[in-house]
């Protein structure tokens, strides 16, 4: 078994001006967001943000298109 990382990685994609939201499910209640989530143990902030990516709304990013990645580090009440 692995231990999640607390550290979240969020993406901000655009397209003709417009960023595009995933709904939530779950405890979010639905709510929109950008695609996000935390980091698997041995994972650097792109692959994981390349995972989220195709496991949340099943698109293909390569790593050489990413132009920045926002990492958020935070209290996890669950990792403490």
């Amino acid at each position: 078994m692995y231990h999640k990382l607390p550290v979240s990685v969020n993406l901000s994609l655009f397209k003709d001006n417009l960023l595009l939201l995933s709904k939530r499910n779950g405890q979010d209640g639905g709510a929109w967001s950008l695609v996000a989530g935390r980091m698997e143990e041995g994972e650097s902030p792109s692959l994981a943000m390349i995972r989220e990516v195709g496991e949340e709304i099943n698109i293909d990013i390569k790593p050489e298109n990413l132009s920045a990645v926002l990492i958020m580090y935070g209290k996890f009440p669950e990792y403490m």
